[in-house]
C-alpha cells in the first residue's frame, strides 16, 4: 500500500505537520509506503504540485493541515481528509465566508472518502456547515505525548 501524506510547508516552530511525520514514521515500519509530500506552492490552483501528486499514483492521499482545498485536485483519488479546527470560519463575514466554505470545507468534503476532525468540537462544527455525507466526519483524537 503506498499512502502519500500532504502537508503545508513546515514554517519551524511547533506544528501538527511535525506530529503526522513521527507518526508516519511508526507506519513506514509495517511495510506501508509513506510519501511525505510537502506543498511548494501557495497558490489556490498549485498546478505542479497537482501535477506532482496525481503522478505519485498512491492508494490513499491523506491531507492535513490547510490544504484541505487540494481534494478537488485529486478527484478519483482515495483522499482522506484531515481538519483539525475551522473555528475561524464562524468569524469571516460575507464572500470571504462563502469561499472559504466551498473551497475549503465543502469541496473538499465532497471529493474526500473520509474526513477525520481532531476535536469533538471541530466534528461538530463541520457537521453544521458541510450540509452532506455526515457519516464521512469521524472524531479521531490526536495523540498526545510525542517526543519531536
Amino acid at each position: 500500500m503506498k499512502v502519500v501524506l500532504i502537508m503545508r510547508p513546515v514554517r519551524g516552530g511547533y506544528s501538527l505537520e511535525l506530529v503526522y511525520q513521527k507518526i508516519y514514521a511508526e507506519l513506514g515500519k509495517l511495510n506501508i509506503e509513506i510519501v511525505m509530500y510537502q506543498m511548494q506552492s501557495n497558490a489556490l490552483v498549485p498546478i505542479d504540485d497537482i501535477k506532482k501528486l496525481r503522478n505519485l499514483n498512491a492508494d490513499v492521499y491523506h491531507i492535513c493541515g490547510d490544504v484541505s482545498y487540494l481534494a478537488i485536485y485529486l478527484l478519483g483519488r482515495n483522499v482522506i481528509l484531515t481538519i483539525h479546527d475551522i473555528g475561524h470560519y464562524f468569524n469571516l463575514k460575507g464572500l470571504n465566508k462563502f469561499a472559504y466554505k466551498i473551497l475549503w470545507i465543502n469541496l473538499p468534503a465532497y471529493f474526500s472518502r473520509m474526513i477525520f476532525a481532531s476535536s469533538e468540537k471541530t466534528q461538530q462544527r463541520l457537521s453544521s456547515v458541510i450540509s452532506f455525507s455526515k457519516e464521512k466526519i469521524r472524531h479521531v483524537p490526536l495523540c498526545t505525548g510525542l517526543d519531536i
